[in-house]
């Protein structure tokens, strides 16, 4: 019998069981629905027009996969899910919800689970082994580009991105699309920078405002931790200037040999003098509140914001979440769990005034995403599962047990969803956010972020030649070509 990879690769495209034709590996039609394409440069929560019988899809997926399964060896009748450790227990009751909806593919197949290897480092792990590799793997969206280019997955199936977009946001699709197709489930979202903040001390209306914030404690003699020499922190003032960066995915020919290979490639829209007009803005700000807008040299931030914020020495800050260690450090300080939660509250990346005008800051977004491995002997069966982790029944048991932000529409108008301030604040700041998917090609990007940053807010007096060096450098990074 020929290996998993070689069999795969030779049949998939064509067929899978029984007559069952492809367009990308598990797909059991190839007729599709109308779509509608995205914008490429702006997040968004669009609606979609396309209207799908969802029921009716997985009903259809249900049968070719049990068409599948039965054509394929007894040893093959198993599908492996990765998941994280702290994730597995919910991995595997999604599962027991799969099976009670679809009994008759629980019987015929062996459900297994991977947490070897954790979710931000499945895809590296796994990008040059895809028969090592889980059948459904979960990993973070920023990695699925090398995958693609590493021949690792496969895109998923039109009939599919079509119920997709009818249930998920259009910004969580985003992640995991390139060049017009998509390569996962986007399950998890909302990895989205907020301001953790003292609400004993200051009140939500001055929260939403950097201004305001930092005149309030200045007046009182308080800090606010937004470090403008750190590369997560910069990025978000980067789309003050009209632009954005893309990620690409071209053919390369080598010119010696004559041999294709794919390349991942980093396009910007950004310019220089518009990277100058942010610079100038952030040196303002730096300027005006020195001593009150806080810097680091490279400590940890969140240990730093968490223990100032509990000894009442700063009121607030940026933060990608760091909510419980906040309250854990209240908790330590000698204060109730109860008082804690009443003294930290949560809200949206601030506005600030750029060119005499209040902008909203906007930010990265990053999404845990389900992918159906190239070589897996199930991929009918892989996709109708990889689907299941993004239904409204699995999405609010994620965020019942875990407080997880959900892409799915439906689970983001739940009451209990709605109660959460955190999902509050999330959802707030959605529509300014960007795929960190369609960002993050290598260290370059981060290095001109913190060369930026320094040049631009960390030293009052600007150094031109420092400056033209940074913007120059930050320019590149992004993707920009220098004269």
């Amino acid at each position: 019998m020929l290996n998993k990879k070689l069999r795969i690769l030779s049949t998939a495209i064509l067929t899978v069981g029984v007559g069952l034709g492809v367009v990308s590996c598990g797909d059991p039609s190839t007729s599709t629905t109308g779509t509608q394409g995205t914008d490429e440069t702006k997040q968004t929560t669009e609606e979609y027009t396309t209207s799908v019988d969802v029921q009716a899809v997985l009903d259809t997926y249900a049968e070719y996969a049990e068409t599948e399964i039965n054509a394929v060896s007894e040893e093959e009748k198993v599908l492996t899910i990765g998941c994280s450790t702290e994730d597995e227990e919910f991995a595997r009751s999604v599962i027991e919800d799969f099976k009670t909806e679809f009994p008759e593919l629980a019987e015929l197949v062996t459900f297994e689970f991977n947490n070897q290897v954790g979710e931000a480092d499945t895809f590296k792990a796994f990008a040059n082994d895809a028969d090592a590799a889980p059948d459904v793997v979960l990993s973070a969206d920023d990695q699925l580009v090398n995958c693609i280019v590493a021949n690792y997955v496969n895109p998923i199936p039109e009939l599919m991105v079509n119920v997709l977009r009818q249930e998920l946001t259009a910004s969580s699709l985003t992640a995991v699309e390139v060049k017009g197709q998509h390569y996962g489930y986007p399950a998890v979202g909302g990895n989205s920078q907020i301001v953790l903040y003292r609400k004993d001390m200051i009140d939500l209306e001055t929260v939403d405002s950097l201004d305001d914030i930092l005149e309030a404690c200045k007046a009182a003699g308080k800090t606010f931790y937004f470090p403008l020499q750190e590369g997560w922190y910069i990025s978000d003032w980067l789309w003050l200037s009209e632009g954005d960066m893309k990620i690409d995915i071209q053919e390369v020919e080598d010119p010696e040999t004559g041999e294709k290979t794919l390349k991942a490639v980093q396009t910007t829209t950004f310019t220089k003098e518009g990277l100058r007009e942010v610079g100038d803005a952030l040196n303002g700000y730096f300027t005006k509140y020195d001593g009150t807008l806080l810097t680091t040299n490279g400590t940890n931030i969140t240990t730093l914001m968490q223990n100032d914020m509990a000894a009442g020495k700063c009121w607030g800050g940026v933060s990608w979440n760091n909510y419980n260690g906040i309250i854990s450090a209240l908790v330590n300080a000698g204060h109730t769990e109860e008082e804690a939660k009443d003294m930290i509250g949560i809200a949206k990346i601030p506005t600030v005034t750029y060119k005499g005008e209040e902008v909203q800051l906007e930010t990265w977004d990053s999404y845990k995403v389900y992918a159906v491995n190239r070589v897996t002997s199930l991929p009918t069966l892989a996709n109708l599962v990889a689907y299941w982790y993004t239904s409204p029944n699995s999405q609010l048991e994620h965020f019942n047990a875990r407080q997880y932000f959900p892409t799915n529409k439906e689970v983001l108008e739940n009451e209990t969803v709605n109660s959460s301030e955190l999902t509050r604040a999330l959802s707030a700041i959605a529509p300014y956010t960007h795929s960190q998917a369609q960002g993050l090609t290598g260290d370059q990007v981060w290095k001109g972020l913190t060369t930026f940053g320094t040049a631009f807010g960390v030293n009052g007096t600007i150094e031109e030649e420092a400056a033209t060096s940074a913007v120059d450098a930050l320019f590149s990074a992004l993707g920009g070509v220098l004269a």
